[in-house]
């Protein structure tokens, strides 16, 4: 009985080891939905409480990424950067749909318009990317496209 309930419990140990191990996109051909709601979506508890830099050393599709802000109500208040959108760029070897992952922070939020006026080029996903980097994640949600169809 003894060697039962250890074989059990040893065999259960490995399945949650194994559970959540990272899977590269290769695992996944082209399906791009299934690569991120595995890794970010089911796996999300690797990455909160972590800075957003470990997420994207995972992160293996082309990077895209936009800063969310707040929209204060006071004008003595300043506009936050709350979350980020990590989208990928679109090319025909993805299956569609297409998915966002949106990463959200702690707080303390970085002041918005800081970080865009110290930017070389607001446009640029890399440069948005090395400035949060340091940004404490507190969640991260899929969204899957077609998005604000009703």
């Amino acid at each position: 009985m003894r060697s039962i309930i250890i074989l059990f419990f040893t065999l259960l140990c490995t399945y949650n080891i194994n559970a959540q191990s990272y899977r590269s996109m290769s695992e996944f051909g082209t399906d791009t939905i299934a690569y991120m709601q595995y890794n970010f979506v089911e796996r999300k508890a690797q990455y909160i409480n972590q800075p957003l830099s470990k997420l994207l050393e995972d992160y293996e599709l082309g990077l895209v990424f936009n800063p969310s802000k707040t929209y204060p109500y006071r004008t003595t208040e300043t506009a936050r950067i709350y979350r980020a959108f990590v989208k990928y760029p679109i090319p025909p070897q993805y299956k569609e749909p297409h998915g966002v992952l949106a990463v959200y922070f702690k707080t303390p939020h970085l002041a918005w318009l800081d970080i865009y006026n110290n930017m070389i080029n607001s446009d640029d996903s890399d440069e948005w990317a090395e400035k949060l980097k340091d940004c404490i994640v507190s969640d991260v949600e899929l969204y899957i496209a077609p998005f604000g169809q009703n």
